[in-house]
C-alpha cells in the first residue's frame, strides 16, 4: 500500500490550483504505477477548488473504514470526483457493522460533453462488505452530467443496506446510480431509509434523470424499503428484473427495462396514497396511478 491510516485522519487538506488539484493521490505523475489508499477513519475535511481536474481522494485501489468528515471537490473547466478509484471496497471496524461515507459536496462548471460531477467513480468493482450497508450525504452538481454513484463494472452489495441521502443535479444528465456492466454479479440494491433525488435542468433532456441506470444483461433486483423516497426513473437493462416497493417508501418516475415491479404492503397503507406514478410502456400504460385503501395487506406485482 501507498497510503495508509490505521487510525483517524483528523487533520486538514486545503487545495487551490490554477491547474488539477488533489487531496490524497498515490502517484505524483497521475497517470500509472497508482498504488493504493487505506483509510482506517476519515473525521477531517478535504476540501479542493481548482481551475482543471478536482479529485478530493484519486487512486487505483480505495479501502475504507469510514468518513465522518467531509470532501469537498469543486471545478471550473474539469471533472470534479469525490472519491475515483479503480476498485473501491468498504467495509468497517466499528460496532455498528456499517461504512459512513460522510458529506461529499462536487460541482463542475464545465460544460465540455467530457467532463461531469461524480461523488463516487469506481472504473472497477465498488464493494459494500458491512452488514448494515453505507450511509453518506452526497450533492452533486454539473453543467453537463452529474452522477452520485458511478461504479462501471457493478455494485457488490447482496444484502447490505444503502441508507443515503443524495441530491444529483445536471443540465443535461442525472444519475443517483449508474453501472454499465455487472459482470458475473448481478445488481442487488437494498435501499432502507434512503432520500434519493435526481434533477435535470435542461428541459430538453429531461428524459435523462434516473435513480438507477443500468446497462446489463444479469438479473436483477431492488427493494426500496424502510420509508426510502427514490425520484427518478429505474433502468435495469435487460435481464430478468424486478423492483419491489415497501410500504411507505415511494419511487417517482419510470420504470424501464423491469420485468415486475412488486409492492408489500401492511395496515399502515393510507388510503389514497400513490405507491407508484408512472410505469414504463412495457407494462401497457405510460401514466398509471395506483391508489390503495386503508388496512390493505399482502403482496400484488405487475409484470410485463
Amino acid at each position: 500500500l501507498d497510503i495508509m491510516v490505521l487510525s483517524d485522519f483528523a487533520g486538514k487538506i486545503s487545495v487551490n490550483s490554477a491547474g488539477a488539484g488533489y487531496g490524497i493521490c498515490t502517484d505524483s505523475s497521475i497517470q500509472t504505477d497508482h498504488g493504493d489508499v487505506y483509510l482506517g477513519n476519515c473525521s477531517g475535511s478535504i476540501t479542493i477548488n481548482a481551475n482543471e481536474a478536482a479529485y478530493g481522494i484519486e487512486s487505483i485501489g480505495i479501502v475504507f473504514d469510514s468518513i465522518t468528515g467531509t470532501i469537498t471537490a469543486k471545478s471550473k473547466t474539469g471533472n470534479a470526483v469525490g472519491i475515483y478509484a479503480k476498485n473501491i471496497s468498504l467495509y468497517s471496524s466499528s460496532d455498528n457493522w456499517q461504512t459512513d461515507l460522510g458529506k461529499i459536496t462536487v460541482s463542475s462548471s464545465s460544460t465540455d460533453a467530457n467532463h461531469s460531477a461524480m461523488a463516487i467513480y469506481a472504473t472497477g468493482i465498488l464493494k459494500v462488505r458491512d452488514t448494515y450497508g453505507i450511509t453518506g450525504d452526497f450533492t452533486v452538481t454539473s453543467k453537463n452530467i452529474a452522477y452520485g454513484i458511478y461504479a462501471e463494472q457493478g455494485i457488490d452489495s447482496v444484502g447490505k443496506k444503502i441508507s443515503v441521502k443524495m441530491n444529483v443535479t445536471g443540465a443535461f444528465g442525472a444519475y443517483a446510480i449508474k453501472t454499465d456492466q455487472s459482470g458475473i454479479n448481478p445488481l442487488n440494491l437494498w435501499f432502507k431509509g434512503a432520500q434519493i433525488t435526481t434533477k435535470v435542468t435542461d428541459k430538453y433532456y429531461t428524459g435523462n434523470q434516473y435513480a438507477i441506470k443500468a446497462t446489463n444483461t444479469t438479473d436483477d433486483t431492488v427493494w426500496v424499503a424502510g420509508k426510502s423516497k427514490l425520484t427518478g426513473k429505474i433502468n435495469l437493462g435487460n435481464g430478468d428484473d424486478i423492483v419491489m416497493i415497501y410500504a411507505g417508501s415511494k419511487v417517482t418516475g419510470a420504470f424501464e427495462g423491469v420485468e415486475c415491479v412488486e409492492f408489500i404492503l401492511d395496515d399502515t397503507t393510507q388510503a389514497g396514497q400513490t405507491m407508484w406514478d408512472k410505469v414504463d410502456e412495457s407494462f401497457g400504460s405510460t401514466d398509471m396511478m395506483i391508489d390503495l385503501d386503508y388496512g390493505t395487506t399482502g403482496e400484488f406485482a405487475l409484470c410485463s
